[in-house]
């Protein structure tokens, strides 16, 4: 056991509503997330951890309504409860959905916050009506606003940082398994964090196309204890 991380919530198979879960391609991702939470529950069960399985739910959309004018539309509870089905047919059952919508009012005004902070930081620039950061050393942009080009709804950055500090609110640990392609997207999440110069308890497990473990990612030194009970996960030493 490590010292006051007792308590973890996992998260595997971030999943958007709207998704046809019946797509090879969409089942596999969904499979391999699954596989690779179960394992590493088992792992972290056997050291005496006490693990809340989570989802997190992107449930928004937009529809065209006129000449490129979009309309942001909450799916129906029927498509989120189908593709919920689909995970827990898979055997895992989470204790927690972590639902967008719910996020978005809460994003809104910790984008205050984060203004607030950057307009006094000199690591990072506010451009473009206050809606993205720019890392003033790697000139990369964070958005804090303009999921699916609408302007005036948090980003997905800005929308899980919120999620992640509501399961640090419930957990002392957080772990997510996701596709590697969300790498760089989560780096900016982490960037964000460092603005509000806390260092969290996340830990972020990649893995491939081909449904291998690649990176286990942390966001600050406190997780890296982690390493040495997650190699169990046949990460190449490398890695860790």
């Amino acid at each position: 056991m490590i010292e006051d991380t007792n308590h973890i919530i996992i998260e595997a198979a971030h999943f958007y509503a709207g998704d046809d879960i019946s797509q090879k391609e969409l089942l596999l991702e969904l499979q391999e997330s699954i596989k690779i939470a179960k394992n590493s529950i088992t792992i972290l069960e056997k050291k005496g951890f006490f693990i809340e399985r989570s989802l997190f739910i992107d449930d928004t959309e937009w529809a065209d309504i006129w000449k490129g004018e979009k309309r942001k539309i909450h799916l129906e509870s029927k498509s989120i409860n189908g593709v919920r089905q689909a995970i827990v047919n898979e055997g895992y059952i989470p204790t927690f959905d972590f639902i967008e919508s719910h996020f978005e009012h809460p994003a809104k005004n910790l984008a205050i916050d984060l203004l607030h902070l950057a307009s006094k930081s000199e690591q990072f620039e506010i451009v473009e009506e206050q809606r993205i950061l720019i890392e003033k050393i790697t000139g990369k942009k964070i958005k804090l606003f303009g999921k699916n080009d609408n302007l005036d709804y948090p980003s997905c950055e800005l929308l899980d940082l919120c999620v992640y500090q509501e399961k640090l609110f419930l957990s002392d640990v957080t772990i997510t398994i996701l596709p590697i392609s969300y790498k760089a997207q989560q780096e900016k999440v982490k960037n964000l964090f460092l603005l509000l110069n806390k260092e969290p308890s996340i830990i972020v497990i990649y893995f491939s196309t081909d449904g291998n473990v690649v990176e286990i990612n942390h966001f600050s030194n406190k997780t890296k204890l982690f390493n040495a009970i997650l190699e169990e996960l046949h990460l190449a030493s490398d890695m860790l």
